[in-house]
């Protein structure tokens, strides 16, 4: 599933950087620029405009978001949880587990982020989407470095949002948990030192 999803996401993120028009370039740019400073009004604009604006492919937008990330990406960066609310709402044919080029789903990009409530948010509605699918433990989605969001809150978000999005991801069989050791084995124990599950 995980290179397909790349292979998908970089036909994509090409097909956006050749024949991306300037209106739709300037579209896409504007709806990150609305999740970094929700905008409720503008944002509602131009999902009415192009209900599938949510689903496209990012690129030569420096920090805002990464090539290949998606709108999705860029409000789980932001911790737009309102804006996330109204892709799905709006949107057409949105996913939760779309996949950037580096296989990051923005579960991913909230989780490194420190974003506590949205990885709740976008933990549930994974669940929505694929009903036999929790995204944790042995089913969390690994990127191309085999790191799950769990990994990610471990490497870089900080204080108690890393507490709170260990409590929101943590089970048993994490990749990103002793990840030399096969997910049978792994004692289920917490990354930190708080131990809240020993």
């Amino acid at each position: 599933e995980l290179s397909q999803s790349l292979v998908f996401a970089a036909q994509e993120t090409s097909r956006a950087k050749w024949h991306c028009t300037t209106e739709e370039y300037d579209a896409r740019k504007a709806l990150v620029l609305c999740c970094q400073k929700f905008n409720e009004a503008r944002l509602r604009s131009y999902l009415t405009y192009d209900p599938s604006l949510p689903m496209a492919r990012l690129f030569d937008l420096q920090n805002l978001a990464a090539d290949g990330q998606t709108p999705l990406h860029a409000a789980a960066k932001f911790g737009s949880l309102d804006a996330i609310k109204l892709f799905l709402e709006l949107g057409e044919d949105v996913s939760v587990w779309v996949r950037d080029l580096q296989g990051r789903t923005p579960l991913h990009i909230a989780a490194e982020e420190g974003h506590s409530e949205m990885c709740a948010f976008l933990r549930e509605k994974m669940r929505e989407e694929k009903p036999d699918c929790d995204p944790i433990g042995v089913n969390a989605p690994t990127d191309l470095g085999g790191t799950t969001p769990l990994g990610w809150a471990k490497k870089r978000a900080e204080g108690r949002p890393k507490l709170e999005i260990e409590k929101i991801l943590f089970d048993r069989g994490d990749a990103s948990i002793l990840q030399h050791t096969p997910h049978e084995k792994r004692v289920g124990k917490s990354p930190w030192k708080s131990n809240l599950f020993s």
